[in-house]
Parts: C-alpha cells; sequence; structure tokens
C-alpha cells in the first residue's frame, strides 16, 4: 500500500446510527415510511441522470481513479458508491461480488439515497448529520441492505458540500477498519478538487487582468500579491529578485489604477 497514506487525512469527528436520540431517529423513519414501496430503488430517467453525471464530470473522473487504486488490496469484499449532492448516485465502484445480488435487485447508478427515497443509509445520514457515519446491517431501513455495514463521507470543495462516498461491506466486519481507508480517499478528492478550482480562478483573473494589458510576469506577481504572498515567496516562485517583484507589484498598481495592496485586494479578489 506504499503512497496511498502519503498524505494524513484531515481529522473528522464521526458517528453512528447507535449515538442518535431515538425521537430523532424516529423522526428520521417517519420521512420514509411515506414512501410507497415500489417506488424503492426507481432510478432517475436517462435523461436527466446524464446531465447530472455531464455536472460531476470531474468529481466522477477524480474519485473513480483514488477509488481504482485500492483494487486487490483489501482483505474484504466491498464497494464504493458516490453521490452527488443530493444523495443520487452517480458511479458504483464493485471489484467483488458483494453487490452483486443487490444489483439485480436494483442498485445501480441513477437511484436517490437520501432519507425520503430509502430512508435510514450512509449516505443520507451523512447527507443530515454532514459528517462521518456509520450504519450496520438492521440499522438500515431498507431489509435489503441488512446484510451490510455502510460508512459514508461527505466531499467537500470550497466550503460546501459538493458529493458524498460510501464504502460498503459484510456486516460481519468491523467499521473501523475502513475509516481511514475512506477518510483518506476523500482527502484526496477533496485536494484535487481544490486544486482545480484554484486553477480555474487564476485563469479567470489572468483573463480581466488581459483587460489593463498586464504582461505575463505581471499578472503572475499580481495572483501571488492577490493571494496575500509575500514579495518573497512571489520572488522564490518566479525566480527573480524581491525587488523586481516589488517593481512589478508598482507597474500593476499604476495600469489597474490602484493605490495600495488594500484596494488592490478589494477591487479583484472577487475573481479568485
Amino acid at each position: 500500500m506504499s503512497g496511498l497514506f502519503d498524505s494524513a487525512a484531515e481529522h473528522r469527528s464521526w458517528t453512528t446510527i447507535r449515538d442518535l436520540s431515538p425521537s430523532l431517529l424516529q423522526g428520521y423513519r417517519e420521512h420514509f415510511a411515506k414512501r410507497p414501496t415500489a417506488t424503492l430503488f426507481q432510478p432517475e430517467d436517462d435523461v436527466r441522470f446524464e446531465k447530472r453525471k455531464c455536472r460531476n464530470e470531474r468529481l466522477i473522473q477524480i474519485a473513480r481513479h483514488e477509488i481504482g487504486r485500492w483494487d486487490g488490496l483489501l482483505p474484504v469484499a466491498y464497494f464504493f458508491l458516490l453521490a452527488d449532492e443530493e444523495g443520487y448516485a452517480i458511479h458504483l465502484h464493485c471489484p467483488s461480488e458483494l453487490s452483486r445480488p443487490l444489483q439485480k435487485a436494483g442498485l445501480r447508478e441513477g437511484v436517490c439515497f437520501s432519507l425520503l427515497h430509502l430512508g435510514i443509509n450512509g449516505i443520507s445520514m451523512a447527507m443530515e448529520r454532514q459528517t462521518i457515519v456509520a450504519v450496520r446491517g438492521q440499522e438500515h431501513d431498507v431489509e435489503l441492505l441488512h446484510s451490510l455495514n455502510c460508512l459514508c463521507v461527505p466531499i467537500r470543495s470550497k466550503d460546501q458540500t459538493v458529493g458524498y462516498l460510501d464504502m460498503s461491506f459484510s456486516r460481519q466486519h468491523e467499521i473501523e477498519f475502513a475509516i481511514p481507508i475512506l477518510l483518506q480517499i476523500v482527502d484526496k478528492i477533496e485536494r484535487k478538487l481544490s486544486d482545480d478550482a484554484e486553477e480555474k480562478g487564476k485563469q479567470r483573473l489572468f483573463e480581466v487582468f488581459d483587460q489593463y494589458r498586464l504582461t505575463a510576469r505581471e499578472k503572475e506577481a499580481a495572483y501571488g500579491w492577490l493571494r496575500n504572498y509575500s514579495a518573497l515567496r512571489i520572488a522564490e516562485e518566479m525566480g527573480i529578485t524581491e525587488g523586481t517583484v516589488r517593481n512589478l507589484i508598482k507597474k500593476v498598481y499604476a495600469k489597474t489604477k490602484q493605490g495600495d495592496k488594500g484596494n488592490f485586494i478589494q477591487e479583484f479578489i472577487q475573481w479568485l
């Protein structure tokens, strides 16, 4: 497993169904009780689902890569479900036979795992609690899931939840072994999403700077200045002297008609 734990996963609290009050659980189950049995595991229509997958294309791509790195490394049968922010399964990864009976019964991409649709499960509880949640065996409202232990973690980007990653395996296995694995995967997904968001912000900003006829070096210096980097750090990253950085910033101020750093940041921070 070399390389899989290169960076420490962000510490997150986690909860189980056993930690929740009976009154709270009863409230959750009342939502699901109103759902017609015939509609369980009913997927979204193809047109809407394809649009949903397109909106989440990058998330699916990153998650598929990070999840796939674990194939053949775990001693237990398992499968992963990636859901979007509304709880719809947008990617199912099942390298073992564990999920085959569930797939035959309707477990597939396009199914919504929200509380209203499938009652208490790993994804619905992570949606409700916005933390890592464990749901064991018969704690699931849907009988089909009673053979599983499920662990689910929200995936966040720019302080917003953009999806949920659930790891499921036989209920004979303890939940705890899966926590560091799932956190590691989600941590790497979030880092890549953050890098994507930063790069997009930089591109937007440079397009704005083009309107002021900033040179390539002026744009790089201005970008670092806007991110509140010191002149020394910008100099090191650009491979120039600190004095050159300060001269570039003066030219940026002149071209953008800003008098100081505060005004400069106030004017352009919206584009990051």
